[in-house]
């Protein structure tokens, strides 16, 4: 991280004004007489609107100062599979445990990217839809996980994970739906994590045959069809029955308003690898490569897995602003103390009138997590590479 960082400082150091134009200062050099924090919000985060500077910086040819610019978040979400079936011990790991981890670790580094937040199911009864444990809330800083550390973010994941052992069905469906109303809609890049360790059931209303009986699937069943009352009334009827269709259709809906999912099936899903296939390529997200899904096959794999998934989740390289600037020529971008050049390789341009979108080896460095400080400057002419 640390070579494309200095990659990026040699692209900063060469670019020249494409005007010639006087360029604007490293914002250290203009705030010599302004005081230490003129032009700028020193406590300002990463991600979040920056308020406009009362003080501009003076290089003696141009002033400039801050306007209210927010980097838009991604948002990660996890939707966690706390079924019965998880206290299952594979190897000498339990699932949960392990799952539980591995998402812990995952959110641990990538959560300086954005947002995080949390969903179990079942919640509250055994094929009852699942919550929210923990609200989307910005992710710890990526210093953390340099250190080795655990934030306090992905701790109160971890806290809020292990509270909750594992009992009842999977209503993927019905979670599904009410993640959907929760997230649907926002005007920033979300993805769902969804880790389930076998399909989707708990569907009242439905009805199948054997071939779509769970318990027939995964042969524990000494009946023609234990999901039917009539030939097994001790069973657990209608909803024993693979909810396949219910949950295709709840992952498309989350896709069509932008929200993608990422399947992750860890070991008891194997039965149903088709289901999870379709089901990742209606996210939104599939891996380019068969299995479409993030398959485990052995919770060994898992971090491996995660750390994969990980990496195909992008943080943001947009920056909204609150209006359009009076002078589309008088704007630039800053990281930390460093001027990005106007460059559609490895700059900045414009996404919109409003908005601002980083590429390249910039927007690298800015996925890091290295980057304090990204805020817009307005009032002297745009540095051009």
């Amino acid at each position: 991280m640390l070579a494309r960082r200095l990659s990026l400082a040699w692209i900063l150091v060469a670019c020249a004004c494409g005007d010639g134009r006087s360029r604007p200062p490293p914002l250290g050099a203009g705030a010599a007489d302004a005081g230490p924090d003129a032009g700028r919000d020193a406590a300002a985060p990463d991600a979040g609107f920056v308020d406009a500077s009362t003080k501009p910086l003076i290089d003696g040819s141009c002033e400039y100062h801050s306007v209210a610019s927010r980097r838009v978040p991604v948002r990660l979400y996890f939707v966690v599979d706390r079924s019965g079936s998880m206290k299952e011990v594979v190897g000498q790991r339990r699932k949960s445990d392990a799952l539980y981890t591995g998402l812990v670790n995952l959110a641990r580094r990538i959560g300086h990217k954005g947002e995080i937040g949390a969903a179990i199911f079942p919640f509250g009864g055994s094929c009852n839809a699942g919550a929210e444990v923990l609200p989307l809330q910005p992710g710890d800083p990526r210093s953390f996980f340099d250190a080795g550390k655990v934030g306090p973010v992905a701790q109160n994941l971890s806290t809020l994970l292990f509270a909750a052992p594992p009992e009842g069905g999977t209503p993927t469906a019905s979670t599904l739906v009410a993640v959907r109303k929760q997230l649907g809609g926002a005007p920033t890049d979300t993805f769902v994590v969804l880790a389930t360790d076998g399909g989707p059931n708990c569907n009242f209303n439905s009805s199948c045959g054997p071939e779509g009986c769970m318990a027939n699937i995964e042969k524990q069943c000494k009946v023609s069809n234990c999901c039917d009352p009539a030939v097994n009334p001790l069973g657990g009827g209608p909803s024993g029955c693979l909810d396949d269709g219910p949950t295709l259709s709840a992952v498309s809906s989350l896709a069509s308003v932008g929200v993608r999912v990422l399947v992750v099936g860890i070991p008891g899903s194997e039965a149903y690898a088709s289901l999870l296939e379709a089901m990742a390529v209606a996210g939104g997200a599939p891996r380019p490569v068969s299995p479409r899904y993030y398959r485990v096959d052995d919770l060994e794999q898992l971090e491996g897995v995660l750390s994969l998934l990980g990496d195909a989740i992008p943080a943001s390289c947009r920056f909204d602003l609150d209006a359009p600037p009076a002078d589309p020529g008088l704007v630039n971008l800053y990281f930390d103390d460093e001027v990005v050049p106007q460059d559609p390789s490895d700059g900045w341009t414009y996404g919109s009138p409003t908005s601002l979108v980083v590429h390249g080896a910039a927007c690298e460095v800015l996925s890091s997590g290295l980057i304090q400080h990204a805020e817009v400057f307005v009032g002297c002419p745009s540095v051009v590479e």
